[in-house]
């Protein structure tokens, strides 16, 4: 399914170009004043790809009591295509700017996610599992979960995912309400990740994910 299709998905495109989210990038990311206009430029580069290309897919899967959900997401090759650009030409610091605009989108997509679960079947999120963080999601599970899901991600010799601003997860479903998610970032290493949010805040996203970084 592309993210236009559904509601929360589609607020997220619309608003990646938007003032509000611009601060938010600049204030986490310490941007300087000066650089809002290259921020600005950079987020209405990638909208026409991500209006494109962004999909996002989950099957749920049930194993005795325990229920997931397999779930990919990515903004498409279009926002790699950029990026490349940029290194190619030797912008550096626009592409840099299009990485964290990346993973704030993705950060985001959780949420969206959440949100979408809980609104359209009877259970909501109780955690995420990503595929090299648990001895029971090694990343050598990858290949499967890609080709039930479908869609336009593949993965390359090391397991990495094209498009490079994608993830692939497993999210654990509950009925029981009283359970809340307790944040992507909860069980990551990186306690100085630029992305890391508290848990009392709605979904975080562990920022080396998204880079394909091993901070663990």
């Amino acid at each position: 399914m592309f993210f236009r299709e559904i509601p929360g998905f589609n607020r997220i495109i619309e608003e990646c170009a938007g003032e509000r989210f611009l601060k938010e990038v600049c204030r986490k990311y310490h941007y300087l004043p000066e650089d809002e206009p290259g921020i600005k430029q950079a987020a209405e580069s990638m909208q026409a790809s991500i209006r494109e290309e962004a999909f996002w897919q989950h099957c749920i899967f049930q194993k005795e009591c325990t229920l997931t959900a397999g779930v990919v997401m990515t903004l498409g090759k279009g926002v790699d295509s950029l990026q490349e650009s940029c290194d190619k030409a030797g912008n550096l610091s626009e592409s840099y700017m299009i990485e964290t605009l990346s993973g704030e989108i993705l950060m985001q997509a959780y949420s969206a996610y959440n949100s979408w679960v809980a609104e359209n079947t009877p259970y909501h999120v109780a955690r995420y599992y990503f595929l090299g963080s648990d001895r029971d999601y090694p990343m050598e599970l990858l290949p499967e979960l890609l080709k039930k899901l479908g869609g336009p991600v593949s993965y390359n010799e090391g397991y990495c995912m094209i498009p490079k601003k994608s993830v692939a997860f497993y999210a654990l479903l509950t009925e029981e309400k009283g359970i809340k998610c307790r944040g992507i970032c909860t069980d990551c290493g990186r306690k100085d990740c630029p992305g890391r949010m508290k848990e009392s805040r709605p979904l975080p996203y562990g920022y080396a994910r998204i880079l394909g970084k091993d901070y663990v």
